[in-house]
């Protein structure tokens, strides 16, 4: 963490001179077009010389102008660095002594010459990596104090605690895997969302719901290719848990006629809801097994809200056994698919009402991975 501060504490010194640079270049462009050094000042031209200027001679302009303006940004570059003894080598300890090298002011000067866009990229970069080594880290320690659950969806907890969104109650930041995409990025928003249950005992963490899937998806060798099936998981205690990004393809569905995996979200409630004893699979430890009310309360929101960014009407929410006959029967029988959909859109409705709630629709609109 501390090297990265550092490295961004370089980048800011370096933007600070790109933005000097910035200033320069556009007060020379200014003075190229008022000397009618483009073609957007051709009747100055045409007053000054007595003649217009051809295509070809018009692009040749263009050319000297652009090498112009590049080789003064260099010079100017490297004369802000010379003069306030700013080298990136020496910075990032490839070099030492209170003398910059001559080559430490060129490199210096060709990064600082192309403005400040590369730097801030290259900002937000470290800055990312910064919140990613912070949230792994934040995983571990909540891991060794004994709490799984919490350790594997640090994301939410962090989110939470800020309240970033504390009227929604809700929150996302790429899910498990926010730098890997599942199994790649839509090509479309999604216009379905596909209601599971986990098939398992109902009192399972979200950390042992992904290790039963990693399990299962591991190869003779133990390995294990990325393959996130669900897009959210609702544990017993009504928290959810982002799993795969929401602008990325998840694994949870056969190919039906209208649905697949590709045009869906996948929202699984943790816990099996078949109670058809002649049933593969059913669940012979309860014989009236339904999820919780704060897990229906949880999955309601969060279906409200993907109904919001991606304009989902309530016709097209279905259980996993809509999608392609007699493939499953999940989320089971006793699954009370009717009255979460209805309550979606009781919180939805609800929340389009209040100024509040839109404003943080709205901004959610704005975070990473949700739209392709």
């Amino acid at each position: 963490m501390q090297e990265f501060e550092a490295y961004l504490a370089i980048l800011f010194k370096f933007l600070a001179a790109s933005l000097l640079i910035e200033r320069i270049l556009e007060y020379l462009d200014k003075i190229f077009t008022f000397l009618g050094f483009t073609a957007g000042n051709e009747k100055l031209l045409i007053r000054l010389t007595g003649k217009s200027l051809s295509p070809e001679d018009e692009k040749n302009r263009i050319r000297v102008k652009m090498l112009i303006m590049q080789t003064a940004g260099i010079i100017s570059g490297m004369a802000i660095c010379y003069s306030s003894n700013l080298g990136i080598a020496r910075e990032l300890g490839f070099a030492s002594g209170s003398v910059l090298h001559w080559w430490d002011i060129f490199l210096s000067g060709m990064l600082i010459s192309g403005g400040s866009e590369p730097i801030h990229n290259l900002i937000n970069f470290l800055k990312e990596k910064k919140d990613l080594l912070k949230k792994e880290r934040l995983n571990l320690e909540s891991q060794r104090n004994g709490n799984p659950n919490r350790g594997i969806s640090g994301e939410q907890a962090e989110k939470d605690k800020k309240q970033k969104f504390p009227h929604l109650r809700l929150s996302y930041n790429g899910g498990l895997y926010p730098e890997k995409p599942g199994h790649g990025l839509r090509k479309s928003n999604p216009r379905f969302i596909v209601i599971h249950h986990s098939a398992t005992k109902e009192n399972l963490s979200f950390k042992q719901i992904v290790e039963i899937e990693r399990k299962e998806l591991s190869n003779e060798k133990g390995s294990y290719r990325l393959d996130p099936s669900f897009h959210c998981v609702i544990t017993r205690d009504g928290r959810y848990h982002n799993y795969c990004r929401w602008d990325s393809v998840g694994w949870h569905v056969a190919r039906g006629s209208k649905i697949y995996n590709s045009n869906s979200l996948g929202l699984c409630f943790v816990g099996n809801f078949e109670n058809r004893k002649n049933v593969k699979g059913h669940n012979s430890w309860d014989t009236n097994p339904k999820p919780s009310e704060t897990q229906i309360d949880t999955g309601a929101r969060m279906m409200a809200l993907w109904r919001y960014l991606y304009d989902i009407d309530e016709k097209n929410i279905v259980g996993h056994r809509s999608v392609k006959k007699r493939h499953t029967t999940c989320p089971g029988n006793n699954f009370p698919l009717d009255r979460l959909i209805a309550k979606s859109t009781q919180i939805l409705n609800n929340w389009l009402k209040q100024s509040t709630i839109k404003r943080e629709l709205d901004a959610f609109a704005s975070e990473k991975y949700i739209y392709v």
